[in-house]
């Protein structure tokens, strides 16, 4: 029989795992492929990654910028995000 683990000690054991495996600090590149904001001011935002050769998307993540930090970034997101812009922008 396997153990079971509660969805909180899979987290742990994961961030404990990569916090071993990885260096304190890395870059990630990825195409942003979807930035949304709600009425609270947090914008949610969706990576991903496709291969090359064939354009199919082989990974994807979400993210989170909390209000209190995205009311800082939102000029260079307004900037630098063509198409389509967020409706935040306009």
């Amino acid at each position: 029989m396997q153990d079971t683990l509660s969805l909180y000690e899979l987290n742990a054991l994961v961030r404990r795992s990569l916090e071993q495996c990885l260096p304190d600090e890395y870059w990630v590149q990825a195409e942003l492929s979807d930035v949304r904001t709600n009425s609270t001011g947090h914008c949610y935002l969706e990576f991903v990654q496709k291969d090359p050769r064939s354009n199919n998307l082989i990974a994807k993540a979400r993210g989170t910028i909390w209000a209190n930090i995205y009311r800082l970034l939102k000029p260079y997101f307004c900037l630098l995000y063509t198409s389509p812009s967020p409706r935040d922008c306009s």
